[in-house]
């Protein structure tokens, strides 16, 4: 009996030494193989769900700084272009550019010139590389200034519009600027201007959708002169966003636009007040012919 006892013993404890060795040996094992082989499916998918909920709370936050970032490089380049207004106009007897075109009728250069379009007036005063009264002809390409880092590349070298806008009376825009471009308001000096710090002089080009304006510049001769032309704001029409002869950025910054003043400030505007012409109106009233006694018969 005692022996019978103890041999059930011994089997007892070399049962539970077997089950012992079993289970470590399959914990290795998973162990071993959870090492080798990486995470599991549901692990992975865990990963994965917090790296898309950190992603989609950062991408608005990184969006927004670039958003912002680019808004604030916008205004400068403004105000860099306002403060060479200042600069041309100190050295042109208070005279700035407005309307701005090749004047065929002219005999010499000067008299071809005598109505530049802002970024070849401007220029000199923006790159030492350049002199007034030499164009370099690169057709803006090197001119960075002018070109507004958030709007869509479409090979438009500059990317602003200046105030020409003929103004008849409150709220009235000469039409005849349409067939006459001596009708447009051309270089005028400050001191017409009283309102300089509510009158847009500078605003931000559209995108030019239909390529309205792209396709017009194909005709000219590729010179600077002559590429400057399109880059002014003289008819009702390019306030009308449903107009094919749109051409104002409204919606570039945060749902508005920036826009630099008469007076050199910049600041970014809704899209309605971009496009309300007495932002573009410089109480400076009347059908005027602008005709220089060179053309006059």
């Amino acid at each position: 009996m005692y022996r019978s006892s103890s041999l059930q013993d011994a089997c007892r404890d070399c049962a539970r030494r077997w089950r012992r060795s079993r289970l470590l040996s399959q914990t290795r094992r998973v162990v071993v193989a959870r090492a080798a082989g990486g995470f599991t499916l549901i692990e992975l998918l865990v990963v994965i769900g917090i790296v898309m909920v950190l992603i989609s709370i950062l991408l608005p936050a990184l969006g927004a700084a670039r958003d912002t970032a680019r808004t604030a490089k916008c205004l400068s380049n403004q105000k860099q272009i306002m403060s060479a207004m200042t600069t041309y106009a100190n050295s042109s007897r208070e005279f700035i550019p407005r309307e701005g075109t090749f004047v065929v009728e002219g005999t010499n250069a000067a008299e071809h010139r005598s109505r530049l379009p802002w970024p070849v007036a401007l220029r000199p005063f923006l790159d030492d590389r350049v002199s007034v009264g030499e164009d370099p002809n690169d057709l803006f390409e090197q001119a960075p200034i002018y070109r507004d880092p958030s709007r869509r590349a479409d090979g438009h070298p500059v990317h602003y519009v200046t105030n020409a806008m003929p103004m008849i009376a409150r709220g009235m825009v000469d039409t005849g600027g349409r067939f006459n471009y001596w009708r447009r308001r051309g270089p005028a000096s400050l001191g017409r201007f009283l309102f300089t710090a509510e009158t847009i002089y500078l605003a931000e080009f559209s995108d030019d959708v239909n390529r309205t304006v792209w396709n017009a510049l194909q005709t000219q001769p590729r010179e600077d002169l002559h590429w400057g032309q399109p880059y002014d704001i003289w008819d009702i029409l390019h306030l009308e966003p449903e107009s094919s002869q749109y051409r104002v950025g409204g919606k570039r910054h945060g749902g508005g636009g920036n826009a630099a003043f008469m007076d050199g400030h910049a600041e970014t505007l809704r899209k309605a007040d971009l496009l309300d012409v007495d932002k573009w109106d410089d109480r400076d009233y009347g059908i005027r012919d602008e005709t220089p006694g060179f053309v006059r018969p």
